[in-house]
């Protein structure tokens, strides 16, 4: 009976554990974090921020994950394949006008047995309180759709990034689809009048100038 009620009580603590929530500080510590990284981006730019990625101790066992500090602290999201996207200018998409979109998986039964209750693009935006949580299946079709910037801004890319040849949608591959979406603007670059800014270092120094307060 005493071994029963303790599993019981552990297999409670564990689940509640791992739900998703609004980040240590809370939705709207974030939410203004954001806004004041918006509010110094350059004109007519977009920032583009990944989550990091999943570590490997061995074979199939991840070391505990831990994200990027500078994500979390604009997002408060503690999931791997995500991506942040930032606009200096509102964005109209479906219909409303947007300035940050979070893009993360959807939600995947099978997964969340083992792995943990996923947040999903529905709780992104309740939960974290951004204006528009969207799957990251349609991360590249959003790229496309929002490509009139003279400026894109990102914080560098990871060389180590491990491809999973059976996950088309995990952080290798969106950081994949974004170095395809630089290369296609930088080839439709047809006169000087055509200008075309793909900034690593800027964000950086504005994410250090932000955190240092």
């Amino acid at each position: 009976m005493l071994r029963t009620s303790l599993w019981l009580f552990f297999t409670v603590f564990l689940t509640h554990a791992q739900l998703p929530d609004a980040g240590f500080m809370g939705a709207d510590f974030h939410r203004e974090r954001r806004q004041k990284l918006i509010n110094e981006l350059p004109k007519n730019s977009i920032a583009v921020l990944f989550s990091s990625p999943i570590r490997n101790r061995s074979n199939d066992v991840n070391h505990p994950y831990h994200q990027d500090p500078n994500f979390y602290y604009l997002t408060g999201c503690k999931e791997p394949h995500a991506v942040l996207l930032l606009f200096e200018q509102p964005t109209l998409l479906d219909g409303v006008n947007v300035q940050e979109i979070l893009f993360v998986r959807n939600r995947n039964s099978r997964y969340e047995l083992w792995e943990g209750e996923q947040l999903g693009p529905e709780r992104a935006e309740r939960l974290l309180g951004f204006q528009k949580g969207l799957p990251t299946h349609q991360f590249e079709s959003v790229l496309a759709s929002t490509s009139d910037h003279s400026q894109i801004l990102h914080l560098g890319f990871i060389d180590d990034i491990r491809d999973n040849p059976l996950d088309n949608l995990d952080l290798f591959s969106l950081i994949e689809i974004f170095k395809k979406h630089l290369s296609k603007k930088k080839s439709m670059i047809v006169s000087e009048n055509d200008q075309l800014v793909v900034d690593n270092k800027t964000l950086s120094s504005m994410m250090a100038q932000l955190r240092e307060v």
